[in-house]
């Protein structure tokens, strides 16, 4: 069974003999009850790394012609399992090809060896740990390596001049895990499998008793420890279908 924000703010006060409510923010308990439920379920898509939450996305371009092959990772991605490039073939149709990555150190060596004298080779300014470096890439084709600069930044090793000024977000494919957003409302359901909201509502539920009222409930700590045992049980038993990221890990904030 399914609950909103509100019904499980609801639930939670009653097991804490507390003032009934009618809004999730009605009173200052209720409003900290909410805050907790919000808490608990980000740890809880954290830990059991949920297929739901595994989805495509595209990268965000740089928008300034200066830096025609840097990128942007969206702030809610937290995992880039691979990045795929359309190169249209001759009749325009899209070809989506796999950008391989590679480590920071290997990727600069390998610029490093283009030559910016070179007719297919130019050069733009990046910053990284608030110091500027300039870096190498390839103007005539379209790019076959990318590496991670800083926790955003996406490096391309190539863009094709005579077709963008810029690698397009368009043109981008990539696949990963996004941090699902958790809206404070009433009528907000978080995004769970019916099961899992047993498990929700009793992490909260003992998160709230010692926060709000500085003691244990041993009942939900009991359910939460069989919730999490059922659930855990469940995901080991389903065939891993999530590829992992070779490179990449953002920490939720």
């Amino acid at each position: 069974m399914k609950y909103t924000l509100l019904e499980m703010v609801q639930a939670i006060l009653g097991s804490m003999d507390s003032d009934e409510v009618d809004n999730y923010d009605d009173t200052v308990e209720s409003l900290e009850v909410a805050r907790i439920i919000k808490e608990s379920y980000y740890e809880i898509v954290r830990r059991l790394e949920l297929p739901v939450n595994h989805t495509f996305f595209q990268l965000t371009a740089s928008g300034d012609n200066t830096k025609p092959t840097l990128m942007y990772i969206p702030s809610d991605v937290v995992d880039l399992d691979y990045i795929k490039y359309n190169k249209p073939d001759s009749n325009s149709d899209p070809q989506w090809y796999d950008v391989h990555f590679m480590e920071l150190r290997e990727f600069i060596e390998m610029t490093l060896n283009d030559r910016p004298n070179d007719s297919n080779v130019s050069t733009m300014t990046v910053s990284a740990d608030g110091t500027n470096f300039t870096m190498n890439f390839k103007t005539d084709r379209y790019p076959s390596f990318y590496t991670l600069l800083e926790e955003d930044q996406v490096l391309f090793d190539a863009h094709l001049s005579t077709v963008d000024d810029t690698l397009r977000a368009s043109k981008t494919m990539c696949f990963g895990k996004k941090m699902p957003t958790f809206t404070m409302a009433n009528a907000f359901t978080p995004q769970l499998e019916n099961e899992q909201f047993g498990l929700l509502l009793n992490e909260a539920k003992v998160q709230a008793f010692y926060e709000l009222k500085q003691m244990e409930n041993k009942h939900a700590a009991d359910r939460r420890k069989k919730n999490w045992q059922h659930t855990q049980k469940k995901k080991y038993n389903l065939p891993n279908r999530i590829p992992r990221a070779p490179g990449y890990g953002r920490r939720p904030a």
